[in-house]
């Protein structure tokens, strides 16, 4: 009797224990699932840095905002800058899903900025409500965007 008891528990506890990974496992599937007004990117490049101040989850909290996206992919269009992917200029800083800091100065080896000089800064640019700091040094830009003053956020220039 005391056998069959055993085995019982193991069976259970065997069973238990594939409930729980299965509920775990849909959770994290779940945390990599982004609302519609935000992209999902499974890996960063090492100048995009994510913060998260209550610390981040395997998945590293990286549903970015596609407003923030579309204001990075205008700078490499209409700079015309050589870049795959809007995560790739810069450096850059991202909080909630927000941009909140972007190294955009010219370097021509391309560390620590953009390897090509900003001629122009597009008027989406103020669609960057989170923003809190821009370094755009050595760049090549006359004038900047009229949105530029809907930067409500911005702290450091």
């Amino acid at each position: 009797m005391l056998k069959g008891t055993i085995k019982y528990n193991m069976i259970n506890r065997i069973f238990f224990h594939r409930i729980i990974v299965v509920a775990l496992s849909s959770l994290c599937i779940y945390a990599q699932e982004c609302s519609e007004e935000f992209t999902f990117y499974n890996e960063l490049p090492e100048t995009a840095i994510i913060i998260c101040p209550g610390g981040c989850s395997e998945s590293g909290d990286s549903c970015l905002s596609n407003i923030d996206l579309g204001v990075l992919d205008d700078i490499i269009f209409q700079n015309s800058l050589n870049y795959p992917d809007p995560i790739n200029v810069g450096n850059q800083q991202w909080k909630y899903g927000r941009l909140i800091g972007l190294v955009a100065s010219y370097n021509p080896n391309g560390s620590n900025g953009v390897n090509e000089q900003l001629t122009i800064l597009p008027e989406s640019i103020g669609n960057l409500s989170e923003l809190k700091s821009i370094d755009l040094k050595l760049n090549s830009l006359n004038n900047l965007p009229n949105s530029f003053s809907q930067l409500i956020n911005l702290t450091s220039l």
